[in-house]
């Protein structure tokens, strides 16, 4: 296993324990998703941070078994590069957001 799977999993998993926590507080706090109240934009941005993780996880999964299998690089090797790529910005955008309006729940005022 290379180290870029790797990471890849732990990511997948570390988002799973952050939105199973998630959900745990806002039932702490009397909430649910389905009316998350002053937390709804972040629980949004937590659905959007899960989907684009998902997506990372599955595409690079997918490239390391599409190269590993063909000899050569294939076009499917290069389009899950390409949706790998764009899914890892997808990634760094939600975690930013998501955490940055984590913080303004924590310390407003």
């Amino acid at each position: 296993m290379q180290a870029a799977e790797v990471i890849n999993f732990l990511s997948a998993v570390f988002t799973w324990l952050a939105r199973s926590s998630g959900e745990a507080l806002l039932k702490m706090q009397g909430l649910s998703e389905e009316h998350p109240g002053q937390l709804a934009k972040h629980a949004e941005y937590a659905n959007y941070l899960t989907a684009s993780v998902i997506v990372l996880f599955v595409a690079v999964v997918g490239f390391f078994l599409v190269d590993r299998v063909a000899s050569l690089h294939t076009w499917l090797a290069n389009v899950l590069r390409v949706i790998a790529v764009l899914a890892a910005i997808a990634v760094v955008v939600t975690v930013v957001m998501t955490g940055h309006e984590g913080a303004v729940q924590v310390w407003k005022e």
